[in-house]
């Protein structure tokens, strides 16, 4: 079976467990994946939720072995009262239920693979009215991936002369992600070795070299060379389509450049030390990894004694 299909029988369990003693306004009562006429609603028990591809094409970003998508859905919501006149109001609930379970549930209930769902904007088309029965469809979006996932703790370093600074500062926002966990909020959730990764977690970090700014700074007696590269280091608090916390990265910005800056002495074992933390923006979109969050920079020095051949 496809990982979609998977995907959509995930969510049509997940929605069965709405239901009045859980809290909502109403239950699902039927959930299914194939889309039902009016005329077969009487078949079934209600209210049932139909869930459905959008016409919409799905949307694909490549990044290393991993592919996103975003993946457009139509649930098709049904009710058949009593009383015709009940129609509204009980379409009007089962709507409510099933939106404050789109924004409420743990998408690692729905599959492993899925990283966010959302209502898209505006979220309820073609209200239907046929004697005692009304229906509606709800637009969700979902972001889901395809292969590998990126390890946190995963070596991606290419280079192996100036790998080791990228271990480096990784190692420190790891260490920082434990010092915030359990009594800091907002705190992070992963620490990512790559920006070209589907980002498992958010809130999370990735750092990555920045090419353009990277280079060897001068040299040395002999055959030693100071390096200075600029990482980048990128806070990730929502998907891209999502609203962008500006605030929540501030802080976990801020976060960042305050352990940095006294985390900055020598490191023996890979011989380098940051020189200085800077800010960038609190509101960016990163196509990469299909997120948003802030950015900052992170110089770091090291010295590497190349031998001759």
């Amino acid at each position: 079976m496809s990982i979609r299909y998977d995907i959509k029988q995930g969510i049509v369990r997940e929605l069965k467990k709405v239901s009045k003693s859980s809290g909502y306004e109403s239950a699902v009562v039927t959930a299914m994946t194939t889309e039902k006429n009016p005329s077969d609603i009487v078949e079934y028990e209600t209210p049932l939720v139909c869930v459905l591809d959008a016409e919409q094409e799905t949307e694909q970003v490549s990044a290393n072995n991993q592919r996103l998508y975003t993946w457009n859905l139509r649930f098709t919501c049904w009710v058949k009262p009593n009383s015709a006149a009940d129609v509204d109001q009980a379409l009007e609930k089962l709507i409510d239920s099933v939106s404050e379970w789109v924004r409420n549930v743990a998408v690692a209930d729905i599959h492993d693979n899925v990283l966010a769902i959302r209502l898209a904007k505006p979220n309820i088309q073609g209200l239907t009215h046929e004697d005692k029965l009304g229906g509606a469809h709800l637009m969700v979006i979902l972001t889901y991936y395809e292969g590998t996932s990126a390890d946190s703790t995963g070596s991606v370093y290419g280079d192996d002369t100036l790998g080791s600074t990228k271990e480096y500062l990784t190692d420190l926002l790891t260490d920082l992600m434990t010092a915030m966990s359990g009594s800091t909020d907002p705190h992070f959730e992963a620490v990512v070795p790559q920006h070209n990764a589907v980002i498992p977690n958010l809130n999370a970090v990735s750092v990555d070299l920045d090419p353009y700014e990277s280079e060897p700074s001068g040299l040395d007696t002999g055959v030693m060379t100071k390096y200075r590269l600029v990482y980048s280091v990128r806070i990730h608090t929502n998907y891209i389509g999502g609203t962008i916390d500006a605030l929540t990265n501030i802080r976990l910005m801020d976060s960042v450049k305050t352990y940095l800056n006294t985390h900055k002495d020598l490191d023996v074992d890979s011989n380098c030390y940051i020189d200085f933390v800077r800010g960038g923006s609190d509101r960016v979109e990163f196509i990469e990894s299909y997120t948003s969050g802030g950015e900052l920079y992170v110089e770091i020095l090291k010295t590497v004694c190349h031998i001759q051949g």
